[in-house]
């Protein structure tokens, strides 16, 4: 077992989308990886509630949910007072590839942007590069 898939067992994933069969099948993606640990949330608010109760290392977001979008969640977490959630490893899912969408993602300090349908090996080399990041976030702050 390499390092990665070791760490895919416990990694903890918050998969927002209003659309429960896009939550149904980025969960199904992320057993396919090993990814044991999986809460979904089916907007904005919710999915804040979630990221409070369920402390995951990374959170999959769609940008355009209702009635509480991905980019009011983003703005939500990044302003948050507590670092741990305010440096949370966030990847934003869309259906579309407009500009302004990715704008505001990067606006946001999205991790990454990924479009929909996810495929696996995607979304494997975007984990792979969420749980290099938490490796190096947590070897900074020490012990």
């Amino acid at each position: 077992m390499t390092a990665l898939e070791a760490a895919y067992k416990s990694l903890k994933v918050l998969v927002v989308d209003d659309q429960e069969i896009v939550r149904r099948t980025i969960c199904g993606l992320l057993e396919l990886l090993g990814i044991v640990s999986i809460a979904q949330a089916e907007d904005g608010a919710s999915g804040y509630m979630e990221v409070l109760r369920v402390r995951p290392d990374v959170v999959l977001c769609d940008i355009h949910m209702k009635p509480i979008d991905g980019q009011a969640f983003l703005a939500r977490v990044r302003a948050s007072e507590a670092d741990w959630v305010r440096e949370l490893l966030v990847i934003v899912l869309s259906g579309d590839n407009m500009l302004d969408t990715i704008r505001i993602a990067s606006q946001h300090h999205a991790d990454a942007y990924m479009m929909k349908p996810i495929l696996l090996d995607d979304l494997k080399k975007q984990l792979d590069i969420a749980i290099t990041r938490q490796a190096e976030r947590a070897s900074r702050k020490g012990p």
